[in-house]
């Protein structure tokens, strides 16, 4: 079961009239705004070229640009093959008709150095001024976030949606006689162990924040509440109640969760605040089996 935490789900867009260059709603500027309402399913060519004598560093820039773009719903990444361009001329410019003549629309150029990543974003109708300029300091960070944070910063230009790169997924890993919860980048790297015990875990879900996962374990052989840092520190046990406790959802503000709690032998619908455990409210009444609330 996955959980993904994203500030915000970025919904396929469209855009209209992009063949002939006018664009939905156009900003003040003349930029290409897509529309994220539209019916259509046209998508920006945008070409993502490797930087002239990238390193290990660079090529991953370009790697992790070309697929969060390709991912977003919202661009077509022209093939690389198809390139006219003298990219060692252009270095961080562009010839906007070379460009043109291979059917990109958007064309994002950087420059990797020891200390920091510069991007540039140019929109070829627009010639060989940047319509976007970002530089990024290297400490602290590493490659992939920078260039996750860069990717954001694209999307939010063309769409005014914020970009989804740099969300996390947590999901259950099975493996011999244990289960095990673990994170990794939306994309599937870096993925870590969560958990850390050799017991069977299962069910987790994000805290608003994203600072905190709420997942089930039988690791004192019930099915009991844990909540914990994705950073893989000692979990607190929040609901120890005798029999289920499983299928935590947040509320919005990160104050309560709602799960199911079999402690009166019948599954029901319980809010429980989310700081001690202590029960606020039962939700649900009945005979029946109630799980999953959301």
């Amino acid at each position: 079961m996955l959980s993904l935490r994203s500030k915000q789900n970025l919904i396929i867009v469209a855009v209209l009239g992009l063949a002939a260059g006018a664009a939905a709603d156009p900003e003040p500027n003349g930029g290409v705004v897509l529309d994220v309402n539209g019916a259509n399913r046209t998508l920006y060519p945008i070409a993502t070229p490797l930087a002239p004598g990238a390193d290990q560093a660079g090529k991953e820039v370009a790697q992790v640009e070309a697929t969060d773009l390709s991912l977003a719903g919202v661009f077509k990444v022209v093939d690389p093959k198809s390139y006219l361009a003298d990219l060692n001329a252009e270095k961080l410019g562009i010839e906007p008709q070379k460009w043109k003549d291979v059917g990109a629309f958007g064309v994002v150029k950087y420059q990797a150095s020891g200390d920091s990543i510069e991007f540039r974003l140019y929109e070829v109708a627009k010639g060989n001024t940047p319509v976007l300029t970002k530089t990024y300091k290297r400490a602290g960070s590493t490659t992939r976030q920078i260039t996750h944070r860069w990717d954001n910063e694209v999307v939010k230009y063309y769409t005014h949606e914020a970009g989804f790169f740099g969300s996390q997924i947590a999901f259950t890993a099975k493996g011999k006689g244990t289960s095990q919860i673990m994170a990794m980048d939306f994309d599937g790297a870096n993925a870590f162990v969560v958990s850390h015990n050799s017991s069977t875990n299962i069910l987790p879900a994000w805290s608003p924040s994203g600072g905190l996962i709420a997942y089930t374990s039988f690791m004192r052989d019930n099915p009991d509440l844990y909540v914990g840092a994705p950073n893989g520190s000692r979990p607190k046990k929040l609901s120890g109640q005798r029999g289920m406790n499983t299928g935590a959802a947040w509320s919005p503000d990160g104050s309560k969760i709602a799960l199911t709690l079999s402690k009166d032998n019948n599954p029901k619908i319980y809010i429980i605040n989310a700081n001690d455990g202590a029960i606020l409210k039962r939700i649900t009444n009945n005979k029946s089996i109630d799980t999953s609330p959301t």
